[in-house]
Order: structure tokens, then C-alpha cells, then sequence
């Protein structure tokens, strides 16, 4: 077959992600950055971002330059391609892989957004920080990445860019904070990492909003007690002391299980299932209506999440942060 025709095969199957095909077009020799005559496009910027590891794989084996735009906002092949990894392991080996070509983390693309604008798995997000990605990037409507993940109540990748040292007060083009952002979609998690982050719900943006004004006008009792309103109301401390009682009851829960003496993701993964089900069906930690707003198995589901996120695992510090966790989420 001519390589030319080969060439045309390779765009064709890299269109339709035609994954055995595109392998076998490429071990005859067809070119991944021919342009074909009536795109101008190369079957790299047609296959790029792919949901298929043993194409990525393979991408990697080449050189290829993955600071190249792949579509018509600018946006590069390494930032479209990060954005479609998970956070398993196998992503994250993927990502650190990526890393290793040497893409610039902070270039922009046509809307003036990076990496980590593309980017939304915690595990992902905590690799390309790591790696030098700056968390204050802004794009055209002056959004960072803390922005979007405010507004889509990702309170756990909002803690990592608060860790990352991200600016929370740093508002967009209509001077709207991620904590204001937040409160006006009512994410109650965010909203509550925000503020232990020291962030001002008094700032107002173009409009005259506030977050105090946007959580007052929701009349949701959760909100307002994580943005400090009416905090004083006997209501209120009786709402929050349940929640401590509840959380203590978790804890208490999980301390009593095998966390002392299997400190492995094997555990944690049944823990998940087998222990926030028995904490779900348990008459002690159904606490009738004082925390109806929270799910107490979801409670204890989210802290077990977050533990098969860390990296490190010493038994004599996992219960320390499973408390802080469950702090977190009240």
C-alpha cells in the first residue's frame, strides 16, 4: 500500500478512535503528523484527546511535539489529553508520563486557559501542581481554576489549589470570588473550606452581590451556618453540636473497625461499601432531621474517598485524618 494511502486510512480510524486499527496503521509506517489534503489537520490533532490508554500508550513512544494546538480554541494536545485521564492509578502513571515530554503547565490557550483549567480529577490536579502549575492562572472572563471547581462544588480539588497556596479572593471579570461563586450555587462544602480558608464573604462583586447577601436570600439554614450567618440562634448550636455528635459517632465507628490493624486500599475500598452501609442502616447515626441536609452515609462514603486519595498511609494517622476530614464537611 502506498504510504499516502496509508496516511488516509490512519486519519480515517483515528477520527472513528478505530484503536486496533490505528496501532496496526502505525506499525506499517503511516505518518501521525501527515496533514490530510482537505482538513489540513494530521491524525494526531484528529485522535488527541483519546479515552483509550493503549493509544496513549503509544503516542508516548513517539515524539511528538504535545505543546501542539489540537483544536480551535488552542488549546494543546498535552492539556486536551490530561483532561481526559482518570484519577486511577493508571492515569496518573499516564499524566507523569506526559509530564516527561516537557509541555509548558502554564502556556495559554485562545481563551486564556491552561492545564488546569482542563483538568478536574483531585489526584490529577495535585500531580500537575506538584509539577509547577500555577494555580492563578486566569482566563478571558478572569476565572482561575479555583473558579471553576467553586462552581461545580469540587470541595476536595478546591482544598488541594487552598493547599497549592491559591489565591481564593482573586475575583473574574465581574468581580465575583469562588466563595461567591460557590454560595450562589449553594455548595455548602466549598462554601465551608472557603471560609476556613479566611476567605471575606463580605466582598462584593459588580452587581453589589455578597456572599453573605446570596446566602441570606437562599434561606437555606446549611449555607448560612457554614458562611457564619445566625450563628449565634440556639438552632443553629443545636444543629452543630449534633453534627459533632455525629461525627464523633463515625469516627468512633471506624476506629472500632480494622483501620488499626489493615492500613492498605484493599480495606479502605470494603470499608466503603461494607462499613458506610452499616453506618447508613444504624439507628444511632440517623439523627432524625438535625442534619437532614446531610446524608450520613454519604458523610462517611466522601471521608473513605478522600483517604484512597492520599499517597501516604500510617496507621497511627489515619483516624487523625479521617477527623479532619468529617471537620471539613459540617
Amino acid at each position: 500500500m502506498e504510504p499516502a494511502d496509508l496516511d488516509a486510512r490512519l486519519f480515517d480510524a483515528c477520527a472513528e478512535e478505530r484503536t486496533d486499527e490505528v496501532l496496526a496503521l502505525l506499525n506499517l509506517g503511516a505518518d501521525l503528523l501527515s496533514a490530510d489534503p482537505e482538513s489540513g489537520r494530521t491524525a494526531f490533532e484528529q485522535l488527541v484527546p483519546t479515552s483509550d490508554t493503549k493509544l496513549v500508550g503509544r503516542l508516548l513512544e513517539m515524539e511528538l511535539d504535545w505543546d501542539t494546538p489540537v483544536v480551535a480554541t488552542g488549546t494543546s494536545a498535552f492539556a486536551m489529553q490530561a483532561g481526559y485521564l482518570d484519577k486511577a492509578w493508571e492515569g496518573q502513571t499516564l499524566l507523569r508520563a506526559l509530564l516527561a515530554t516537557g509541555p509548558d503547565l502554564n502556556a495559554q490557550d485562545n481563551r486564556g486557559q491552561t492545564v488546569l483549567h482542563e483538568v478536574f480529577e483531585a489526584p490529577l490536579i495535585r500531580i500537575l501542581l506538584e509539577a509547577g502549575a500555577h494555580p492563578d492562572v486566569r482566563d478571558q472572563q478572569g476565572r482561575t481554576p479555583l473558579h471553576q471547581c467553586a462552581w461545580s462544588d469540587l470541595w476536595r480539588q478546591v482544598q488541594l489549589y487552598i493547599d497549592a497556596g491559591a489565591d481564593p479572593q482573586l475575583p473574574d471579570t465581574e468581580g465575583s470570588t469562588p466563595l461567591l461563586s460557590a454560595t450562589r450555587r449553594m455548595n455548602t462544602r466549598v462554601v465551608t473550606v472557603l471560609i476556613a480558608a479566611g476567605t471575606d464573604p463580605t466582598l462584593a462583586n459588580d452587581a453589589g452581590e455578597t456572599a453573605r447577601s446570596l446566602g441570606v436570600a437562599s434561606g437555606d439554614p446549611a449555607l448560612m451556618f457554614a458562611l457564619g450567618i445566625g450563628s449565634d440562634d440556639p438552632q443553629a448550636r443545636a444543629r452543630r453540636a449534633e453534627a459533632e455528635r455525629i461525627r464523633g459517632l463515625v469516627v468512633e465507628r471506624l476506629r472500632g473497625g480494622a483501620c488499626w490493624k489493615a492500613s492498605n486500599r484493599e480495606y479502605w475500598e470494603t470499608l466503603r461499601f461494607e462499613e458506610g452501609v452499616f453506618l447508613y442502616e444504624s439507628g444511632d447515626l440517623m439523627a432524625g432531621g438535625a442534619v437532614e441536609h446531610r446524608s450520613t452515609y454519604r458523610v462517611a462514603e466522601e471521608a473513605v474517598e478522600f483517604l484512597l486519595e492520599q499517597e501516604s498511609w500510617r496507621d497511627e494517622g489515619e483516624v487523625e485524618r479521617l477527623e479532619h476530614v468529617l471537620e471539613r464537611l459540617w
